[in-house]
């Protein structure tokens, strides 16, 4: 077993016993074409956990319980194993090597069979494919009604270079213009996610209604530059600023219609780590996975012995020193929406189980209400999930699965609401 490090995704490489002898053994069509079967039979089996260790040859067989345990792990991590898009087959000596294009819901991968010439599996590959991942439905396809241009904007404070796309309607301008702002974690401009880009999904739904979008890389990703690590939420916070600021110097938008769309972030009400010490910060995580043992939450589950808590904690203890994570837990958002006094869409998934729909816009609401806020909305969109797809569970292992990449009812309800407030056009 290898793993490929320069690989975006490891690589699974079982190779054991393959000949590379100089001239090949001649093979007839009618034997590749059983070998191409057997290796895909071989392939499915592996995906629905019947695989037998009775088709490898014996040097392979010791090696089967390890093969199957990192099939599914990899399997898992790329969003579950969905089908065999095509083959091919290179001869080497007495061997014939079947390589499979197999799809997995976030990447494609080459998986290559080997087999002896007994028909005993002697070898089982795997590394990213130069075959395109199939572009999910949703994903936006030219020719646009819109033009879209790469810009790259300054972030005088610190003099980094934020790298972005910028969609204008095309027509008489100004037009309104909206910044996207991505979640947690380091995303690219079109927040990419299982092969989904709900980002430029919105974006075109956005331009296709007559509003401008600027969607960004997040620092350290794409064009952008800087260093993921040491950036805090108000670091991010500094980069959309430099977004709005430079949208004000684009000729085609309407400096007094500018809006933020952000997703995820932010949701931590009580400022509970700034200055705290390590041995309260124990304190308070432990009492917390307490809490979620007894609420049991979807999608998280609890510890389940003293030992596996403890480096649970130990692990969470470990991310509350990322500058990005402490400046998380210390951000209330109430705050904020207490000045606010701006129009407001608050949008949530009521199947989200990452942010929880109702508790979160209640304190929404009850935020921009003590601002006296004379505009604003809070919705729960039945049957979405976080990241507003139509969900069974809306548990995380299902994003990958589903096919839709963000539900019409999430993007009319946007485009409707920046339609009654003069943002957006058409229906």
């Amino acid at each position: 077993m290898k793993a490929n490090r320069g690989l975006p995704f490891a690589s699974l490489a079982l190779v054991m016993g393959l000949g590379c002898s100089s001239a090949p053994v001649a093979r007839s069509s009618a034997d590749i074409s059983i070998l191409d079967a057997r290796a895909r039979a071989f392939v499915m089996t592996l995906k629905a956990k019947k695989a037998s260790a009775a088709e490898f040859d014996e040097t392979m067989a010791a090696h089967f319980p390890k093969l199957v345990k990192v099939w599914d792990q990899m399997s898992s991590r790329l969003g579950g194993f969905q089908e065999i898009r095509g083959s091919s087959h290179k001869i080497s000596g007495d061997r014939v090597a079947i390589i499979l294009v197999g799809a997995f819901s976030a990447a494609v991968f080459d998986i290559a069979v080997t087999f002896n010439a007994a028909g005993k599996i002697v070898g089982l590959g795997m590394r990213p494919s130069a075959a395109p991942l199939t572009a999910r439905p949703q994903t936006p396809k030219p020719p646009f009604p819109y033009n879209a241009v790469d810009v790259v904007l300054p972030n005088p404070a610190d003099d980094s270079q934020i790298a972005g796309t910028l969609t204008i309607p095309k027509g008489a301008g100004p037009h309104p213009a909206a910044v996207l702002i991505t979640g947690s974690g380091s995303q690219d401009r079109d927040s990419t996610i299982f092969g989904h880009k709900p980002f430029w999904v919105l974006a075109d739904h956005l331009s296709r209604h007559g509003v401008a979008v600027l969607r960004l890389d997040d620092r350290g990703i794409g064009g952008t530059t800087g260093e993921a690590a040491g950036a805090t939420i108000q670091t991010h916070a500094g980069d959309v600023s430099a977004a709005v600021t430079y949208l004000l110097t684009r000729k085609e938008i309407d400096r007094l219609r500018i809006g933020l769309i952000g997703h995820s972030e932010g949701g931590i009400i009580d400022a509970i780590v700034q200055g705290a010490d390590e041995a309260v910060l124990k304190r308070l995580l432990e009492a917390a996975m307490e809490t979620q043992a007894t609420l049991a939450i979807p999608g998280q589950p609890a510890a389940a012995t003293p030992a596996a808590k403890s480096a649970q904690v130990n692990a969470q203890l470990r991310m509350v020193q990322i500058p990005w994570f402490r400046s998380f837990l210390v951000t209330d958002p109430a705050v904020a929406l207490r000045t606010i006094k701006i129009p407001v869409l608050a949008l949530n998934g009521a199947k989200d189980t990452q942010v929880l729909a109702t508790p979160n816009l209640d304190a929404i609401k009850a935020a921009l209400k003590s601002a006296a806020n004379p505009d604003f909305e809070t919705r729960s969109l039945a049957g979405l999930n976080h990241l507003f797809q139509r969900a069974e569970s809306g548990r995380v292992d299902e994003y990958a699965r589903i096919t839709e990449t963000i539900n019409i009812t999430a993007l009319k309800a946007i485009s409707d609401w920046l339609r009654a407030r003069g943002f957006a056009t058409g229906n």
